[in-house]
């Protein structure tokens, strides 16, 4: 599948990947890290697009990401999510009419999109399907491309989302040299993906109910070139009593938060004593102030609180960062 956005010869850094996050958390604190291009990778390192001329930076082939066609004029919409040649939009009730009008705008502005889909209803809980009707084009899979990384998926059967991607460069941040971690809800496998090619971590295990998610996360394994994930498909409920005999984490993900609160005590099981635990959990700050106090009930001590995603004026997700006492 070809790539999506057009590329362009500019400045950029070569850096170890393991060193990837620090180091670009430097460049934008040094205001010179260019956002307008995704990250390249190769082999073991990550090319980083920069603005200015320094130590070390030489002309480079880098992907730039789409900016958005003027929605918000045209017809009120300031968002939509792009994942490999496929865009999905959410549509307010007074511009159903109006979709295929949309959906060809799209594809005039978006030469290499392949369809246009819109979101309807809540996605399915259990297994993380997406409710969508097709607007234009044709075609449910796609290959997407994110940090130098490749992600392939049905958009149809599973779930994934690109809003997600600061988030996940977030998570590298919390695994250390020799780690083990466990990924609960770990789908197409990005977090494991990501933890593999970005850090030193010993081993990752995912852990997906949805089997067409989790086949797919072991093509995404391959073409990624991941040698240290081992995933597992079924329910966790089932799965953790049988394996946390076997051997316990480090750290244990669980990015899924409107699940998240049922699965804890499988969390803790599989936890060693003084493991990390990182939750998710959409609310208000009033919400948040209520988990953290279940999670010191549950024997956690809260290390940080970090506000991630706005999902609405009152609403954002969170993430939180917790040690399992002894």
């Amino acid at each position: 599948m070809e790539e999506n956005h057009r590329k362009d010869i500019v400045l950029g850094i070569k850096v170890k990947k393991q060193l990837g996050f620090q180091t670009i958390e430097k460049l934008k604190e040094q205001k010179i890290f260019d956002d307008s291009f995704e990250i390249m990778k190769e082999d073991d390192f990550l090319w980083l697009p920069v603005k200015k001329k320094i130590e070390g930076a030489t002309g480079k082939e880098f992907q730039r990401k789409n900016p958005f066609p003027n929605l918000r004029q045209e017809f009120g919409i300031r968002a939509f999510d792009i994942i490999g040649d496929i865009i999905i939009i959410f549509l307010p009730e007074d511009l159903l009419a109006r979709e295929l009008e949309i959906g060809k705008y799209l594809l005039k502005n978006y030469p290499n999109i392949k369809a246009v889909y819109r979101k309807i209803g809540l996605r399915e809980k259990t297994l993380r399907t997406q409710n969508l009707k097709l607007i234009v084009g044709k075609g449910t899979e796609a290959i997407h491309y994110e940090n130098g990384l490749r992600f392939k998926l049905d958009i149809s059967r599973v779930f994934f989302s690109p809003r997600q991607a600061s988030e996940r460069m977030e998570i590298i941040n919390h695994v250390e040299k020799d780690e083990n971690v466990c990924v609960f809800f770990s789908g197409i496998g990005p977090i494991p993906i990501y933890i593999s090619s970005f850090s030193e971590a010993k081993k990752i295990l995912g852990i997906e109910l949805n089997e067409e998610a989790h086949n797919y996360a072991l093509e995404n394994i391959k073409l990624n070139k991941c040698s240290n994930i081992e995933l597992i498909q079924g329910d966790i409920r089932e799965i953790v009593p049988n394996h946390q005999m076997k051997e316990q984490f480090d750290l244990v993900i669980m990015p899924l938060p409107k699940l998240s609160d049922n699965y804890l005590i499988y969390a803790k099981q599989m936890l060693k004593p003084n493991g990390k635990l990182i939750f998710f959990k959409i609310g208000d700050i009033d919400t948040i102030e209520k988990i953290k106090i279940e999670l010191e009930k549950e024997n956690f001590s809260i290390i940080e609180t970090r506000k991630g995603i706005n999902l609405s004026p009152t609403e954002w997700r969170y993430m939180l960062i917790a040690k399992k006492r002894e």
